[in-house]
């Protein structure tokens, strides 16, 4: 027998098994989803179905057509992998996934996922009984696919008399598949822990990764792995094998084709795009290169709905994402440089968040500065500012700054010595005060005739107006 109800540390045997295309959008997407909680002779597992059907949600949300499997048996398992095999071997750009929650151990090196209905009264029934994750990586490996991801989170210790003369957690599979990344819940030969929730503590992170857009399918593995160590307190460590070094999305991805770009020193930068997608991510590399900068204008005014920016991005030019159609961007901590201008007249733009790792910019009120506060750099147009009163750290008003806000009153303290191009353009200013301390003012920082006056007026400090006609000064 399986042995009687326990009740354990366990990690929940997942098999994650993800085809994906370099780079390119998919052309379809299948998955198996098999939970295994319900044992007829031993522990049921109180997570396994959840997360099955919380993963084959999450796949469905990413455009999976999933096969999902609760309480199996093996002729069952066994046909469905063979189903799965075959819809991914009809295209190279197929994407596939196969996930398994329910029991799973090792002997003499080999790894089987136990049915429910599995009777099992000694380990060498095993090899009849259960089922063996080796052939169906063989199958997945034959199957012509451009990326085998396999996620192995499971329960490690059975309290079967057997289970004694087997080895202690999940071996290490001997014939990983080629471009495939092979996930463990936790280190090889230990166990993880089943969760105290809904779903498995390893379970829980990855499906909070799977649905973050925008994330390299290595970024999901990374980000699920350090989410469980630190919530384990490193007591659960999962590992991470690659024979697989390209860069894969699991979401619909705007293809790379659609962008264009040019090499500096063995880096990328894009400079522009012709895709249809409006809702982007920008990939972290090209042609084997990382993607480490945005040009100017790269993006400017092709109605981008959402762009999600990777870490690897060191600098974004000026006007590259200006007048689209965002609504909040986040900048990851390795942007050290923007362009003025890189996020004007997005007039729906009501947020801008900074990585809180990020040592060149930081958010006041909304309002993205450099680091030390000394230049203001954008204020989102969707803020609909009225007046805003300038902190007395600012020494420069970068370009576009304050452009299409709603702007009747601004002041501008005397730590200011520089005001960008078209910094203030399109509000509804008809007075302000320019301090002395101000010796540069760019082209229409003001709209209209406001320079020529300025320069006319021997570029003096006060205050100046406008009565919808001509400027004053006094």
């Amino acid at each position: 027998m399986i042995g009687r109800q326990y009740s354990v540390k366990c990690a929940i045997f997942g098999v994650v098994f993800m085809i994906l295309p370099f780079l390119a959008n998919a052309q379809a997407k299948y998955a198996l989803v098999i939970g295994n909680g319900a044992y007829t002779e031993g522990a049921p597992l109180k997570n396994a179905v959840n997360d099955a059907n919380d993963i084959t949600a999450a796949l469905q949300g990413l455009g999976f057509t999933v096969d999902k499997l609760l309480n199996a048996s093996l002729n069952q398992m066994e046909d469905a992998a063979v189903r799965l095999k075959n819809r991914l071997s009809v295209s190279t750009d197929s994407y596939g996934f196969f996930f398994y929650a329910g029991h799973g151990v090792q002997a003499d090196g080999i790894n089987y996922l136990l049915p429910v209905d599995a009777r099992i009264p000694e380990k060498s029934f095993l090899k009849t009984k259960a089922f063996a994750i080796q052939p169906i990586l063989d199958m997945l490996n034959d199957s012509g696919n451009a990326l085998n991801v396999i996620v192995l989170d499971a329960c490690r210790d059975l309290p079967m008399a057997w289970s004694r003369s087997v080895d202690r957690g999940l071996s290490v599979v001997s014939r990983q598949p080629a471009k495939s990344i092979i996930m463990y819940a936790t280190a090889a030969g230990k166990t993880a822990s089943d969760g105290t929730g809904r779903n498995g503590l390893f379970t829980q992170h990855l499906l909070t990764n799977l649905k973050t857009p925008g994330l390299d399918v290595k970024e999901v593995f990374n980000r699920t792995g350090e989410a469980v160590a630190n919530a384990s307190n490193y007591t659960q460590l999962p590992a991470i094998y690659l024979s697989f070094y390209g860069t894969a999305y699991l979401g619909n991805a705007a293809n790379v084709k659609d962008f264009q770009w040019r090499e500096e020193r063995g880096t990328v930068t894009i400079t522009g795009y012709t895709g249809s997608v409006k809702d982007i991510f920008i990939p972290t590399r090209i042609d084997g290169m990382p993607v480490t900068g945005i040009g100017a204008s790269a993006f400017y005014d092709i109605q981008l709905a959402s762009v999600i920016l990777p870490n690897g991005i060191t600098f974004i030019g000026e006007d590259s994402f200006a007048d689209n159609n965002l609504t909040s961007v986040t900048l990851p901590y390795s942007v050290s440089s923007i362009g003025g201008g890189a996020f004007h007249s997005n007039k729906k733009l009501t947020s801008i968040a900074v990585d809180p790792q990020n040592q060149y910019y930081t958010i006041v009120d909304g309002i993205l500065y450099n680091k030390n506060r000394t230049k203001l750099h954008t204020v989102p147009a969707g803020k609909h500012l009225s007046a805003y009163t300038i902190p007395n750290s600012v020494t420069s008003i970068e370009a576009h700054a304050f452009c299409d806000n709603y702007l009747t009153s601004i002041t501008i303290p005397n730590s200011v010595t520089s005001i960008g191009a078209h910094a203030f353009c399109r509000n509804q200013l008809t007075s302000f005060y320019i301090p002395n301390s101000v010796s540069f003012i760019g082209y229409m920082a003001f709209d209209d005739d406001f320079n020529d006056f300025y320069d006319n007026n021997r570029k003096r400090a006060g205050t100046y107006s406008w009565n919808g006609s001509r400027w004053s000064y006094r």
